[in-house]
């Protein structure tokens, strides 16, 4: 009963928070409206505007996780005219991958663009692939691609730290490509964890950092967050650990742990 009655009530709220944005014509900052600085002084228009944003951005956002995209996007619609980088990047993805929408990936690009422009690091990862591929009516630029997960790498964006070091190495910048792939690792992105046991074993790394007691701390990081290919490159890693090694493995592996913490800035 309480699931049915959160659920009309999101139903009846919705389109009322979806009225309210369309009628408000304030014209506020994007950056204003996502930052938590309390000393900027609103009116009362403005500020209905402001808590009209985020009311229906916490709907739209959960109606989107619980797949109920009709509900979602007219919401995302709504936030996206005002100029919500967020919305403009979720409405986006619904265009892409054709949620509660028909496919179309020239409305996509012409919503990661701006989203992209406002610094939306989410739109500049797909954006790049749509210049990667030549998606969305935008021409194949292998190197505009590459320009946004750098930029989107410097926000701290694993996933395209993850990628633009993946392409590097492809491209036989091993060095660049190590070191994106372990700022990716450093910002718990699982894939890249495993990719540095990887890359580790087979010696594409620094020299500085070839070890296998490394490989083992990168690979048990890895299953940790969910990788089971961590367990198989443990199991060919450990007969190749010295007696030594074994007994410095897991004191090896809580030093990363801890250096994982610190680069994120969270408690040890």
């Amino acid at each position: 009963m309480e699931i049915l009655m959160n659920r009309y009530k999101t139903s009846r709220i919705a389109p009322m928070i979806m009225a309210a944005l369309l009628a408000i014509t304030s014209v506020i900052p994007v950056a204003a409206m996502a930052s938590d600085d309390q000393s900027a002084q609103l009116d009362k228009e403005s500020l209905e505007f402001v808590l009209a944003i985020k009311r229906g951005l916490r709907i739209a956002n959960e109606a989107y996780e619980n797949k109920e995209y009709a509900e979602a996007f007219p919401l995302y619609e709504a936030l996206a005219s005002k100029g919500l980088d967020l919305a403009e990047f979720k409405l986006g993805r619904m265009y892409e991958l054709g949620l509660g929408v028909k496919v179309d990936l020239n409305k996509a690009a012409r919503l990661y663009e701006p989203a992209t422009e406002k610094g939306n690091v989410e739109a500049m990862f797909y954006l790049a692939r749509f210049h990667f591929n030549g998606l969305g009516g935008l021409k194949e630029d292998f190197r505009e691609g590459l320009r946004l997960w750098y930029r989107a790498s410097n926000l701290d964006h694993a996933p395209s730290a993850y990628a633009l070091g993946s392409a590097m190495m492809k491209m036989g910048k091993k060095d660049l490509g190590y070191e994106q792939i372990k700022l990716a690792a450093y910002l718990k992105h699982p894939e890249a964890q495993l990719e540095m046991a990887k890359i580790i074993m087979v010696g594409d790394s620094p020299k500085n950092e070839s070890s296998w007691v490394l490989a083992n701390s990168w690979a048990l990081a890895a299953l940790m967050n969910g990788i089971d290919e961590g367990k198989e490159l443990i199991e060919l890693i450990e007969p190749n650990l010295s007696n030594d090694e074994k007994k410095s493995a897991a004191r090896a592996f809580l030093s990363l742990l801890r250096s994982i913490k610190k680069f994120n800035g969270e408690e040890l």
